[in-house]
C-alpha cells in the first residue's frame, strides 16, 4: 500500500482569526448567529465585514484583501507573527470555505476547548423525546457504557438528518428566487413555482422529523434579569433551520411557516395536508434569542436596494398552494 504524504498541521496562535462574510446573506448569517450562540468574541474570531460585489465587495481598512472564492471563509493565521500582505495571502492563513466545514470546525474546537475557545460542558444534542439505547433522552451523551455510546451515536445521526432536511431548504429556495424575483436573471414564474412545491415538500419533511422524534425545542429566551440563569445553546442543525426561515422571512417578505392548512397536491402528485404547528413554534421561540438580532452597524440589514428587489415577486408563484 501506498501512503500518501502528510503535511504537518500548522499551529494556530495568532488571533484573531478571521471570518469574511457578507452577514445579511444567508450562508454567512449562519456564522454570524453561531458566533453569537457559542458567546465566542471578536477577540477569537472578528468578523470582516465585506460589502457587496454590487458596492466592490471591499473589506475595512487594516484587513487583509478579501480571498478568493465565496463566502463565508474562515481565515487562520498559521504563524504568531503573520508575514507581510507582499507576501500573500496563502502564506498567512489557512482557509475553511463554506458555512457548514466551518461551524463543524469551531464546534469541536468548542467540545475540545481548543486554541482558548470557551469549552462546552458537553456535546450538544437535540432535545428529543424518543426512547434511545441508554436510560438517559436528551442528557444521554456522557459516559462510557456501550449503552451511551450507541445513544451519542443516535443523537449524532439524529442531528446529520435535521442538518440535511434544514441545509436543502436554502438549496431548493435558490431557484424559487432567482425565476420567480428581482434578484434573478430570468423570470419564469412557473418554475418559481414548481421549485416553491420542492421547498415546501423539504418544509413537511422537516416537520413530519419533529414529529417523529418528538422534538421539543425550549429555545424560547426569557430574559428574566437572573444573571445565573443558563440558556440552552442551539445545535448546527438548529442554527441553519432557523437562517432559512428567517431570511426567506425577513428578506424576501414570505413566512414559510404560515401554511393553508389545507389538503393540496405535492410535487409527487400525493395528497397531503399543508400545516406547519411544530415549525411554527420552532421559529417564534427562535427568533426571541439574542443571537439573532439584526444590526445596520454590523452588516446583518440588507441594502434597501436588495430588499426592493427580493421582495418584487411575479404574480402567481405563492397561489394555489
Amino acid at each position: 500500500m501506498t501512503l500518501l504524504p502528510t503535511t504537518a498541521m500548522p499551529t494556530f496562535t495568532s488571533k484573531p482569526w478571521l471570518l469574511y462574510a457578507y452577514p445579511w446573506q444567508p450562508y454567512p448569517r449562519r456564522l454570524v448567529i453561531y458566533l453569537r450562540e457559542r458567546n465566542i468574541p471578536s477577540s477569537l474570531v472578528t468578523v470582516v465585514n465585506v460589502s457587496d460585489v454590487q458596492f466592490g465587495a471591499k473589506v475595512p481598512a487594516g484587513f487583509p484583501p478579501k480571498p478568493p472564492g465565496s463566502l463565508p471563509i474562515l481565515a487562520i493565521p498559521k504563524e504568531k507573527e503573520p508575514k507581510p500582505p507582499t507576501q500573500g495571502a496563502a502564506a498567512e492563513f489557512l482557509f475553511i470555505k463554506q458555512s457548514i466545514a466551518i461551524m463543524e470546525f469551531l464546534e469541536e474546537a468548542c467540545n475540545a476547548g481548543r486554541y482558548g475557545f470557551p469549552k462546552l460542558d458537553a456535546p450538544l444534542a437535540l432535545p428529543l423525546n424518543e426512547p434511545l439505547p441508554s436510560a438517559g433522552t436528551t442528557g444521554g451523551i456522557a459516559g462510557d457504557t456501550e449503552a451511551d455510546a450507541a445513544s451519542r451515536a443516535l443523537l449524532a445521526a439524529r442531528h446529520s438528518e435535521l442538518l440535511s432536511l434544514a441545509n436543502g431548504l436554502t438549496e431548493t429556495w435558490n431557484p424559487v428566487r432567482t425565476f420567480g424575483s428581482g434578484t434573478g436573471t430570468m423570470r419564469i414564474p412557473t418554475a418559481a413555482k414548481e421549485m416553491l412545491g420542492w421547498t415546501r415538500r423539504g418544509l413537511l419533511a422537516v416537520e413530519n422529523w419533529f414529529e417523529e422524534n418528538r422534538y421539543d425545542g425550549g429555545l424560547r429566551y426569557d430574559d428574566d434579569g437572573n444573571p445565573g440563569k443558563r440558556q440552552r445553546q442551539a445545535t448546527i442543525a438548529e442554527i441553519v433551520l432557523f437562517q432559512f426561515l428567517e431570511f426567506t422571512d425577513y428578506c424576501y417578505g414570505v413566512d414559510m411557516t404560515r401554511s393553508s392548512g389545507k389538503t393540496v397536491v405535492d410535487v409527487y402528485g400525493r395528497e397531503v395536508v399543508e400545516d406547519f404547528p411544530r415549525l411554527r413554534r420552532f421559529y417564534e421561540e427562535f427568533a426571541t434569542r439574542p443571537s439573532v438580532r439584526r444590526c445596520a452597524e454590523v452588516g446583518d440589514v440588507p441594502h434597501e436596494r436588495w430588499v426592493g428587489m427580493m421582495r418584487d415577486w411575479s404574480e402567481g408563484i405563492f397561489e394555489g398552494k
